[in-house]
């Protein structure tokens, strides 16, 4: 039933009809000592106890007809420039960066500030962002009701 259930929420994300960040303004929440830099969709009339969705990558994250609050997250630069997740890739030993703590406390931050679910959280991403999907839900399922990687692998042992 889980694995049905993340399926639909992968399609679901995937492949509605209107990306609804591309023209949002940029945020920042501090995070282990860098301003981490998030987009921010919340629509008018978005009920208390909205459900909260996370999306690791601009292309997947798509409008559904129900009220929440989207977020658009960035991963920083590794040594080669590149804007990533740091999930344990070989060429990621010299990160510091902690992906998981600051999506932990940008998720706090949110429900705190806009009255979220704290049962509704759900995160998806394609490539990277899948295997930042797959050790969110290895380090800390509680948080999320669903993660719903597009494309990816668990690339670490946990």
């Amino acid at each position: 039933m889980m694995k049905y259930l993340l399926h639909t929420l992968s399609c679901l994300l995937l492949f509605a009809a209107e990306t609804c960040l591309a023209q949002t303004p940029g945020h920042t929440l501090r995070s282990g000592g860098i301003d981490r830099t998030y987009r921010l969709h919340l629509p008018e009339g978005l009920p208390d106890g909205a459900p909260l969705f996370l999306c690791g990558d601009d292309d997947l994250l798509k409008k559904v007809s129900i009220p929440r609050l989207d977020v658009r997250f960035y991963g920083e630069r590794d040594g080669r420039g590149k804007t990533c997740w740091n999930v344990g890739y070989p060429f990621q030993a010299d990160m510091a960066v902690d992906d998981v703590r600051f999506l932990s406390e940008l998720i706090r931050h949110l429900q705190k500030k806009h009255g979220l679910s704290r049962r509704n959280v759900f995160c998806t991403g394609m490539s990277n962002g899948g295997d930042m999907c797959y050790l969110l839900a290895s380090r800390c399922p509680e948080t999320y009701a669903a993660l719903g990687p597009g494309a990816g692998f668990m690339s670490v042992e946990i």
